[in-house]
């Protein structure tokens, strides 16, 4: 059993019994499966810190964050290998994350904007939505923060308007 790829099962059923969500286990699986190939076949013995190059330059196939992913996944793999007593040659914290180089961001300028604005329909749901977009503009919440909000979390007097942030913050 002491094949790398032998202990990819049990590691997602660690991670599942740990609590992790079902969403959270297809992806450790994704990219168990397409990122840890170059080190699938090998001993645990064998395993080097070096074999981290090959499985992010497969996760840089897998989008913006994808290098960080699947060094993050081997990371966890490699603890998982290590308190379960399989000897690897290097500790897991020497695996480092990739550093990502931040995305330029699009801005809107005001009167684009406003623009757009203009061309919603004066509807219900074209008044909706520019309440969200307004919103959304001029407070710099995340959409997900926004839709969130319930008629009880505005006080219309102070003119307030209480966030559930799902970062904790």
């Amino acid at each position: 059993m002491n094949k790398i790829k032998n202990y990819f099962k049990p590691f997602l059923k660690y991670k599942e019994n740990e609590g992790l969500k079902k969403h959270s286990l297809v992806e450790y699986e994704r990219f168990i499966n397409q990122t840890f190939l170059p080190i699938a076949n090998k001993e645990v013995k064998d395993l080097r810190l070096t074999d981290r190059v090959e499985v992010m330059e497969l996760g840089r196939k897998h989008g913006y964050w994808g290098q960080q992913r699947a060094i993050s996944v081997m990371r966890q793999f490699v603890k998982y290998l290590n308190d379960n007593g399989q000897k690897v040659s290097f500790p897991w914290q020497y695996i480092k994350l990739p550093k990502v180089v931040d995305k330029e961001q699009d801005f809107l300028a005001p009167e684009e904007f406003e623009d757009m604005m203009s061309k919603l329909p004066q509807s219900f749901y074209g008044l909706r939505d520019r309440a969200l977009y307004e919103l959304l503009w001029s407070t710099g919440l995340r959409i997900g923060e926004a839709l969130q909000i319930d008629i009880k979390d505005i006080n219309f007097f102070e003119k307030e308007i209480k966030v559930h942030t799902a970062k904790g913050g």
